[in-house]
């Protein structure tokens, strides 16, 4: 009775955010929906029913209450190869989770910087130069109601810097995830960025966040004595788009010290690529490597190093 409960509240949400936010529209903020973590970049970022390590802060934090021991992740990316020497653009993200009593605290940073730019008066003078960046900070909470259903929640703050507008907005987001009886085969949803609008100057110069609702599915299941495979997929729902996209991932994991990973998504728009990783575990340290698309400028590479204290 109680799960029902929790999953009517969740449904009541996700019909109250399409009908009172969904149209197509600009939004701003689109690092937030840029995916974390090598081993999730990997599968295609299909994580919202896996959310097995500290990158759940960012993909579903239900997984949390599921994590019963310190977890840490940071990840890099120095973004488009042929243009860093130039610009310095790089994508970072740094992730903690510490249970308490029946609970899961979760803190995030996520950082997009797109490097150093000149700055020219009208005259096309150089007069100097900044940097641009964007960047979220993120607390999160998950409560394990039973062995097998979790909630947790994330609020937001977000910063972005563009040197003449300055923008500064709060968000939220709201996750389940439920460990069927069938063993190995997980649900997930996940509604995100549902907040304020980001304001650079005034209310004619702001942005609506990436506001999202997805489910998800993993299955994870055992092939012979010495090695698994993880399947998952995602369809996501942009609450400003008319378009539904979709992540698909498979992981295999080998002698539990390594994972190979492939991964493909389709964001819309022509936007559909596919993605590859792999990653070495070692007592509770692992480390993990992605490459992924980047649109017409190149592909990227997102290294990765999770521990489990």
């Amino acid at each position: 009775m109680f799960k029902r409960t929790i999953l009517l509240i969740f449904l009541a949400i996700i019909v109250f955010t399409q009908t009172t936010l969904a149209s197509e529209g600009t939004t701003g903020a689109q690092f937030l929906t840029w995916g974390i973590g090598a081993r999730a970049s990997g599968m295609g970022e299909a994580f919202c029913a896996v959310a097995d390590d500290a990158t759940a802060i960012h993909f579903n934090p239900a997984g949390l209450g599921f994590l019963r021991k310190p977890a840490f992740v940071g990840m890099h990316s120095d973004l488009y190869a042929d243009l860093d020497a130039a610009t310095g653009m790089s994508h970072s993200f740094l992730g903690y989770t510490q249970p308490v009593g029946e609970n899961t605290f979760g803190l995030g940073l996520n950082y997009l910087n797109t490097g150093e730019h000149t700055l020219t008066n009208e005259k096309g003078d150089i007069t100097g130069s900044c940097d641009i960046y964007d960047l979220s900070a993120i607390l999160s909470l998950a409560h394990p109601f039973s062995d097998n259903l979790s909630v947790g929640i994330n609020l937001k703050y977000i910063y972005s810097d563009y040197y003449a507008f300055k923008g500064r907005a709060y968000a939220g987001s709201f996750g389940l995830l439920y460990k069927t009886p069938l063993k190995g085969l997980n649900l997930g949803a996940a509604i995100e960025n549902i907040g304020s609008k980001i304001y650079y100057k005034d209310d004619w110069q702001a942005d609506e966040l990436p506001a999202n609702v997805k489910i998800g599915a993993a299955y994870n299941f055992p092939l012979g004595d010495k090695a698994r495979i993880l399947l998952a997929i995602d369809l996501n729902q942009p609450l400003y788009d008319d378009f539904i996209d979709y992540n698909t991932g498979a992981e295999l994991g080998l002698f539990k010290l390594l994972s190979l990973r492939v991964g493909y998504f389709d964001k819309g728009a022509g936007w559909k690529d596919y993605t590859y990783g792999f990653g070495a575990n070692y007592k509770g340290f692992n480390l993990d490597f992605a490459n992924v698309p980047g649109g017409d400028l190149g592909r990227n590479n997102r290294i990765s190093l999770g521990i489990r204290f």
